[in-house]
């Protein structure tokens, strides 16, 4: 994190000395020593107040958003999703028909939106699917790394050649 000119000014107003008490305020010397204690306080907050959404800023690069769509031709819908961000559930759904219709009709669903720790990490998603098929589980998993840059991650449920569908992941630049 670099410094702001804001953070300087603030540590330097906690740094400040008491100015030299006049001999008629001598009886007020300790209530100002405790106003400017409680100052100096207050200002040490603010600093990390400053700091925190300072690097709350920065976050902006550890974004993740995790998308479901069909390819036209996919026939299968959704019945459920589960997304897995290394060893922990982020999400789980249940498709309502309309969704699932929306879905059909070239709509996307956000399934995550978050943050992460910078490094590396496993996406894994299985889906629940019913179509002319029968019932399916298509899974997928990626390895991606975050920290350099915000990323879009699209999952999608295609029809392949062979009547199958199948889940594919890629990110988005």
């Amino acid at each position: 994190m670099r410094p702001t000119p804001l953070l300087f000014a603030v540590l330097a107003l906690a740094a400040a000395p008491l100015p030299a008490a006049e001999p008629e305020a001598a009886a007020d010397t300790g209530a100002l020593a405790r106003r400017v204690e409680e100052l100096k306080l207050e200002s040490v907050k603010l600093a990390r107040d400053l700091w925190l959404l300072e690097r709350q800023l920065g976050e902006e690069e550890n974004s993740v958003t995790v998308f479901l769509s069909l390819d036209a031709g996919a026939g299968d819908a959704p019945e459920s999703v589960e997304i897995r961000l290394g060893d922990e559930i982020v999400t789980r759904h249940s498709y309502t028909p309309a969704e699932q219709e929306a879905l059909r009709k070239g709509g996307a669903h956000r399934l995550y939106a978050g943050t992460l720790a910078p490094g590396r990490h496993v996406l894994e998603a299985q889906l629940s699917t019913r179509g002319d098929g029968g019932q399916r589980r298509p899974a997928a998993k990626l390895s991606f790394r975050s920290g350099e840059a915000p990323k879009t991650i699209e999952l999608r449920l295609e029809r392949l050649a062979s009547g199958d569908t199948e889940l594919t992941v890629r990110e988005w630049d």
